[in-house]
């Protein structure tokens, strides 16, 4: 019985050591979707651009594709911090319907729908960030009606809530500019 009344404490920091290793992922998952029709031969081209909210209109799309499902199923994007697992995250999604690549969308809207959101990634959590690219914001070269087209700051009601998603976390108080996730 000595030994077994030993083995406890060792047990339980073990338990805690595995349990840290077993903890979910922190990623935003963004998935995209248009009422725009995918049509087979329809000209539909799309980028994925993620950074900071200081870089992110700078950078290269992390992924670029012609895929529409019938639907409107464009695909998913699955991003995870560069630093810190609480860091600020933007997001650009530039869609074309004419034959040009989508990165031209950001001088040239015309034929372009583009949409910009702003969130913080939750430590220990997936979120989903749904974006819809409208049919109704193609060309919009300032905030879109649907509020498709709009920059880091704008990018949030005041609620802190952009499609539907949950509202960020505040740091230090006053009004948040980003928002997202799956409202876990």
């Amino acid at each position: 019985m000595h030994n077994a009344g030993k083995m406890g404490p060792l047990a339980t920091l073990l338990f805690v050591l595995a349990s840290a290793g077993c903890q979910d992922a922190t990623a935003v998952i963004v998935a995209v979707s248009t009422d725009i029709p995918c049509t087979p031969g329809a000209t539909l081209s799309t980028a994925i651009a993620a950074g900071s909210p200081t870089n992110y209109l700078t950078k290269a799309p992390a992924v670029k594709t012609t895929r529409c499902d019938s639907d409107g199923k464009i695909g998913t994007l699955v991003v995870v911090p560069s630093g810190s697992s609480d860091e600020d995250l933007a997001i650009e999604v530039l869609t074309t319907t004419v034959a040009k690549d989508p990165e031209t969308c950001r001088t040239s809207p015309a034929g372009c729908v583009i949409a910009r959101r702003a969130l913080r990634f939750v430590p220990h959590d997936t979120l989903t960030l749904p974006v819809v690219l409208h049919a109704s914001c193609l060309g919009a070269s300032s905030m879109c009606e649907d509020g498709m087209f709009d920059s880091f700051d704008a990018g949030v009601p005041e609620s802190g809530v952009a499609d539907g998603a949950a509202p960020k976390p505040e740091a230090g108080g006053g009004h948040g500019h980003g928002g997202g996730g799956n409202g876990q």
